[in-house]
């Protein structure tokens, strides 16, 4: 969490903002409606995934690391511009929206 929280805003430039659905994807991903999530369907205390299988300590530390050299690889500057958005959407918006995320 850390990591992410230090070094995310350098990835964002992978993915793309769509402000109909407020759903964040990869650059690479294929959006479908049926794909999109029904937030109505979330129950409070829903169990998560059940995980079978654990990375060792060791493995976790090195993926780590790889992961804090690849972000930290990536540049540290974050565009913050205009978007072109609603003056309703840009007041209620908390967080950083570079003009190149917005889908088309």
């Amino acid at each position: 969490m850390d990591l992410i929280a230090r070094h995310g805003h350098r990835l964002l430039s992978d993915y793309v903002f769509d402000p109909r659905t407020g759903l964040w994807c990869h650059r690479t991903a294929t959006i479908t409606a049926e794909r999109i999530p029904d937030l109505r369907a979330i129950t409070p205390g829903t169990p998560g995934p059940i995980i079978t299988k654990r990375t060792s300590e060791p493995a976790l530390a090195t993926q780590l690391k790889e992961a804090e050299r690849l972000l930290i690889g990536r540049p540290d500057v974050t565009d913050d511009g205009p978007t072109g958005l609603p003056p309703d959407f840009e007041t209620l918006r908390w967080f950083v929206l570079p003009p190149g995320c917005l889908t088309g």
